[in-house]
């Protein structure tokens, strides 16, 4: 029970706080040796995280509450939050939360006390299994230290967390040894301060001694490889879990059907699972990533030679880079379509590629082959640009040159001040209503205006890249303005590794330190002041005095390599920076971004489900036939399957769970791998006699061209009436 209330407390503080959330021990030059001492006044660093036992398969570090709020960091801040004055109002805070009453008289004191006073170092987690695989008798191992004068103390603090319920059998002996109340013994060591906790179904105190010897020596964990990618300092939020044994049970949950061997692939190849925030190269950083070595599915999209050598006019506002994929990844992925999605995927993709061919005259992995695989956008002091490298320039104009010859496309080159241009008109569509739309002539006449409105592409060679303007004269600018500053150069100082971001975005943030800043001096004062003590701001140095820098970096990328994927976030103190002042530049793009996914992934969701909708009942033709041939025989309709010998369904069965005859009526229940909207829906198709036979519907409602009467009793269609074809409502 106190553990659980315990790490539930810490985790709560852990996501609340609004404020600078690692730790790094490296020296600020401006402060000589004054960093580190200061950070172990404040909060000791990690431990057990460079002792890790024998057979850990999972590991997990939560940070102290100063240590989180406000230790030194490694970053901006540290000057004000290493100085002599707030070193000593952070002590006087925790000596308060100690002493007192009315923190006593919320209920809550020893927890607060706990939390707030006597823990002096993250909390830290590892679970321990000899069979190097989690299951329900894997023991816990906690350790933690606590800034408590001797064991009398510490026993106390313990009888006042259980509240009348006792946490452990008997109280800690002068040994500094006891047993919990349920499952877990406890060791608490009286010269460095620091417990030790083990639980679980197998835990011993003959265990627990065991592990500890085992903690009196530092060895290597592959645990640590994963963690410098995520926080090299050590002392952020961090979660490590192996998934051997975990990937085999989630893979066996997955269906056997071609098109899941791809991510069966990739779950059988998972090893490890790691999330945290911390510090990387100088700045925050938030990432989730799983390891997957040699899995298909990331051979496929991990970046290969991807280089940002381009120039920007002056240090950019914010840059946008994509990554393509190459003509090998390309054909990578066509030697293992059949094997990845099945053979009907990859038969249709091969009558796909053949339309590409029959429309451009070339292969698809050719053309892909021409240019990528970086695509970048960014916007300087000239304008707002995008830029693709081009392999084989003169390929590439020639392809373009014989597609328009096919397509009426018009290419020229023209001068916009001392900027050569390169321009590609592709016209607009031709429309003709050949008198069979239906539109009356006004409305005939406005779509063909539509129609006539084309594509216009301007861009300029610069190296090996073409640089796009949305017009030439913003080519133009970009010329006059001769950019000279190294693209990759920006992104690295933004810590944003292009190389390795599959897409992703980085942009300028303004003043964000001096708001994070001040707004941690006035919740300091705020807790100062609830704990009844005075929190002197006014010796805190100033943000100007601290010279913080005006400008700093967010980012947001999905990250690949051979080996994992993740999701990582770059910021200066905080995550929530990109919303505190970016001038609206990088999340008006993030805005936007989202306000499309808002609106095209459910309309997407719905096209599928449609399309799904319509590929059965497709196929379902041969089935209705023959019903219509039993009908037009024996004037009746067949009471059930029995009654026919119905055709083979076509390929979509594999969306479908049943398929029956009842009462004349084709009845078709959607099963697992159907859209998640379709997931145990029917769909009914029924009979109507008309004057040219029978005509089938999937809603109830006759329509004005079946005007008899309906001929079966079946059940009605559930699936929603928006997702059925209008042939058949």
């Amino acid at each position: 029970m106190l553990l659980k209330r315990f790490g539930l407390s810490m985790l709560i503080v852990a996501v609340c706080v609004i404020s600078a959330c690692n730790r790094e021990t490296a020296t600020n030059p401006s402060s000589g040796n004054t960093l580190p001492r200061v950070a172990e006044q404040i909060a000791r660093p990690a431990w057990l995280r460079e002792r890790l036992p024998e057979h850990t398969i999972a590991y997990l570090r939560i940070p102290s509450f100063w240590g989180l709020l406000s230790a030194p960091n490694g970053r901006a801040l540290d000057g004000a939050l290493a100085s002599e004055q707030h070193v000593q109002l952070i002590a006087r805070l925790r000596n308060s939360v100690r002493k007192d009453p009315m923190i006593a008289a919320t209920g809550m004191g020893p927890l607060l006390i706990l939390l707030l006073g006597d823990l002096a170092a993250p909390v830290e987690l590892a679970v321990i299994d000899g069979s190097d695989i989690a299951n329900p008798a894997s023991n816990v191992l906690i350790s933690l230290p606590l800034d408590v004068p001797d064991l009398a103390t510490l026993n106390a603090r313990i009888a006042a967390l259980g509240n009348g319920n006792a946490l452990l059998k008997a109280p800690i002996d002068t040994g500094g040894k006891a047993a919990l109340a349920q499952n877990g013994f406890l060791q608490f060591d009286t010269t460095t301060h620091r417990m030790h906790v083990l639980m679980g179904m197998a835990a011993s105190a003959s265990v627990l001694d065991g592990l500890v010897k085992q903690l009196g020596q530092t060895r290597a964990h592959p645990m640590q490889e994963v963690e410098r990618q995520i926080d090299n300092s050590g002392q952020g939020l961090f979660f490590w879990m192996s998934l051997k044994g975990v990937n085999g049970m989630a893979s066996a949950q997955l269906s056997k059907v071609p098109a899941t061997a791809l991510l069966r692939d990739f779950v059988d190849k998972s090893t490890s699972l790691a999330a945290g925030w911390g510090t990387s190269q100088g700045h925050g950083n938030f990432q989730v990533s799983l390891t997957a070595p040699n899995a298909r599915f990331l051979s496929y999209f991990s970046p290969a030679g991807f280089r940002t050598d381009i120039k920007s006019s002056g240090a950019p506002v914010w840059a946008v880079t994509a990554e393509l994929p190459t003509s090998e990844q390309w054909k990578n992925m066509e030697s293992h379509l059949a094997d990845d999605f099945g053979a009907a995927a990859a038969d249709r993709y091969g009558k796909a590629m053949l339309t590409v061919r029959n429309t451009t005259g070339a292969e698809l992995k050719d053309l892909i082959g021409l240019i990528g695989p970086e695509l970048i956008a960014f916007e300087d002091a000239s304008g707002t640009y995008s830029a693709v490298r081009v392999n084989d320039r003169a390929a590439l104009y020639a392809r373009l040159d014989d597609v328009g010859k096919r397509y009426g496309w018009r290419r020229e080159t023209v001068k916009s001040g001392a900027a050569t241009v390169q321009h590609l008109h592709i016209p607009g569509m031709k429309f003709d209503d050949g008198n069979d739309s239906g539109l009356d002539a006004k409305s005939s006449a406005w779509l063909s205006l539509y129609a006539r409105i084309g594509r216009h592409l301007y861009w300029s060679e610069e190296g090996e890249f073409l640089v796009f303007g949305q017009v030439p004269q913003a080519l133009a600018d970009r010329i006059a303005a001769n950019p000279d500053a190294p693209l990759d150069a920006w992104l690295r100082s933004q810590s944003y590794a292009a190389e390795h971001a599959l897409i992703g975005a980085t942009g300028v943030t303004h003043h964000v330190q001096r708001t994070v800043y001040y707004a941690y001096l006035n919740g300091l004062q705020s807790l100062a002041d609830a704990l009844g003590q005075p929190a002197e701001l006014a010796g805190m140095p100033s943000a100007s005095e601290l010279k913080l820098p005006t400008d700093g970096a967010v980012g947001l990328s999905v990250d690949v390599s051979s080996e994992r994927i993740g999701l990582r976030m770059t910021y200066e103190q905080t995550p929530i920076e990109a919303l505190l002042g970016s001038n609206g530049n990088l999340m008006s793009g993030v805005a936007v971004a989202g306000i499309v996914a808002a609106i095209a992934l459910p309309a997407y969701q719905d096209y599928t489900v449609r399309a799904q909708v319509a590929t059965v009942i497709a196929d379902a033709r041969p089935l209705l036939t023959t019903i219509a041939e039993y009908h037009a025989a024996n004037d009746d309709l067949p009471e059930s399957s029995e009654d026919l010998e119905l055709p083979g369904f076509g390929e979509s069965t594999k969306y479908l769970s049943d398929v029956q005859v009842d009462h004349g009526a084709l009845v078709l229940r959607f099963g697992d791998l159907a859209q998640s909207g379709l997931r145990g829906q029917t769909l009914i198709l029924k009979p109507y006699r008309t004057r040219q036979g029978l005509e089938w519907r999937c809603t109830d409602a006759a329509s004005s061209t079946a005007a008899a009467a309906l001929e079966s009793t079946a059940e009605s269609t559930t699936v929603p009436e928006k997702w059925l074809p209008s042939a058949c409502r």
